[in-house]
């Protein structure tokens, strides 16, 4: 109801280009215009960011199988979440917010999409905000975790001191 928000020492309400700019996200549930095909997108939101990194557009979409020429409507849940996770990476942002893009995967599919997530942002040695209610996949990808309830922090510490200190 009040407070203040600062990401990375700016204010997103006054200096909301800064923060965009160094910033990479992908929601839970990312809606990106369908009617175009990834190419598209791509050159679409490449316009937006000096730092765009094309080189890693074709690495990810070799690693995810993903063509050009697709059209978003046509994809798969995982296919698009991939797409999503290919936006906020090359425009090679210095944070990385990931508001639970695994919910509503099926097992298999979320599991590769966690593997490549962690295979990526360590290649890449970027900061990432994971908020997911699928807990087990957290200790696969943070090294600290914050447990908020009702828009409360409840706790925050490394992974590790928190697995030992919880019991059954």
């Amino acid at each position: 109801d009040s407070g203040s928000t600062e990401v990375m020492g700016f204010d997103p309400e006054k200096d909301p280009v800064s923060v965009r700019s160094r910033v990479g996200y992908v929601a839970e549930n990312q809606k990106m215009y369908d009617w175009m095909t990834i190419g598209e997108l791509i050159w679409f939101n490449k316009s937006f960011y000096q730092t765009w990194d094309d080189k890693l557009v074709d690495s990810l979409l070799s690693r995810f199988k993903l063509t050009k020429d697709l059209k978003l409507k046509n994809l798969s849940r995982g296919m698009y979440a991939q797409v999503s996770l290919i936006l906020a990476l090359c425009q090679d942002p210095e944070l990385v917010i990931l508001d639970d893009p695994i919910s509503g995967l099926d097992p298999v599919v979320r599991r590769e999409f966690m593997e490549s997530i962690i295979q990526i942002l360590h290649e890449r040695e970027r900061t990432v905000f994971f908020s997911t209610h699928i807990v087990n996949e957290v200790e696969k990808l943070a090294d600290h975790v914050g447990i908020m309830r009702d828009g409360n922090l409840l706790v925050s510490m490394p992974i590790d001191e928190l697995k030992s200190g919880v019991r059954k």
